[in-house]
């Protein structure tokens, strides 16, 4: 078992699939065969019928819990759950399992549990864009890491023990305590490669002390870029489109002042959603910037079959220069940082950094990437129906 690889998924009868990286329904389900003890899942929600991939992946942790004693607890979004009710209701009266909701909207008047990640037996994980949802496997574009590590898992597990208690009462916290087995230095990995991680997490105003929070890493990447800033993310944009007034200028001015100050390259590839009226006005404005190229993801869909929340480029990453990174479950607006639960990775060495910068260039180079520029007009995005 590798200590550290990627996870990718792209969209079906499509070309953008980078050929060295595993899917999800190939790392996940290894994953799970290894538990002995315990799975722990953080999901935004769960859903897949009959017949694709996820489904069997359910029946995996099912039979973990039911014939080989391992203890399983998932923690799901509360508000998506009572809005869109889905297969959680497939874990019901399982032995070895429970489900809690963190009602994350309740808490901060906004956002919600949006996290995705997998903790095996405290010791193996996984990180990342995937949903819990057969789409992610087959309809969406995600990336993710698995990371074999006690150090990284266990500082994971912190964090679902607090979200976990937190459920329980879904009441903010006006303290927290002091977690002092977070490191204040990325966790070195075993292996020939030098690759070094830490997890950084959203938002702060839910999270104990001394955990990273993203806004740190983000702004830290861009302000010390050297040469370049790539972004593949699925919608980008400073002002909220959920909660309006709510804005971050942060992360937006610093790559403007990078690209035009700096001469710093900045290239970012976000989705189609981006084409929505709230966010078009800012992707286009940063194309303006010297030094700056913006293109948008158009996945077509399967001829007249169109699944709605899909065909799209869900990844969520950031890299700069040649050897630093972040992947996560945030896309770059506002509500992933201040009000939304997310969790992500930075990422330091040069080969991983090398594989997420070839992940990029398949994307950038491909059929479905188009320019956006401040001169035209763009339709609005097919998203639901």
């Amino acid at each position: 078992m590798k200590n550290f690889e990627f996870v990718e998924n792209v969209p079906v009868a499509t070309n953008l699939k980078h050929p060295k990286i595993r899917t999800a329904q190939q790392v996940w389900p290894d994953m799970i065969k290894r538990a002995k003890k315990t799975i722990d899942i953080c999901q935004f929600y769960i859903s897949s019928p009959k017949g694709e991939d996820l489904y069997p992946i359910f029946g995996m942790i099912i039979d973990a819990a039911k014939n080989k004693g391992v203890k399983v607890r998932m923690i799901n979004d509360a508000m998506y759950y009572n809005s869109y009710p889905t297969n959680v209701n497939f874990f019901e009266n399982i032995g070895n399992m429970e489900v809690k909701f963190l009602d994350v909207t309740k808490m901060m008047g906004a956002g919600v549990m949006h996290a995705k990640y997998i903790i095996i037996d405290g010791e193996d994980c996984f990180v990342g864009s995937h949903n819990f949802d057969w789409k992610s496997l087959k309809h969406s574009q995600n990336l993710g890491v698995r990371l074999a590590n006690k150090e990284f898992a266990g500082i994971l597990t912190q964090l679902f023990e607090y979200d976990w208690k937190l459920a329980d009462v879904n009441i903010r916290p006006k303290e927290f305590e002091d977690e002092s087995k977070i490191p204040s230095k990325p966790i070195k990995l075993k292996g020939s490669e030098k690759i070094s991680v830490f997890p950084v997490v959203s938002p702060a105003a839910l999270s104990p002390k001394k955990f990273i929070t993203e806004l740190e890493l983000i702004m830290d990447l861009i302000e010390n870029a050297k040469e370049e800033v790539l972004i593949h993310i699925m919608e980008y944009s400073p002002s909220s489109q959920y909660c309006p007034g709510l804005y971050i200028r942060d992360y937006d001015a610093a790559l403007r002042e990078a690209a035009a100050s700096k001469k710093i390259k900045v290239k970012l590839l976000t989705s189609h959603w981006s084409l929505k009226q709230e966010t078009l006005p800012f992707v286009q404005s940063l194309s303006l910037i010297p030094n700056v190229e913006v293109k948008y993801m158009d996945i077509p869909t399967l001829g007249r079959n169109f699944v709605p929340f899909s065909r799209v480029h869900h990844v969520k990453y950031m890299v700069a220069d040649n050897e630093k990174a972040w992947l996560t479950s945030s896309n770059l607006e506002p509500d992933y940082f201040i009000n939304s639960r997310n969790v992500g990775i930075g990422i330091f060495g040069k080969q991983p950094v090398k594989t997420l910068r070839e992940v990029f260039n398949i994307s950038w180079n491909s059929e479905y990437a188009r320019k956006i520029t401040a001169d035209r007009d763009y339709p609005k995005p097919r998203i639901e129906s």
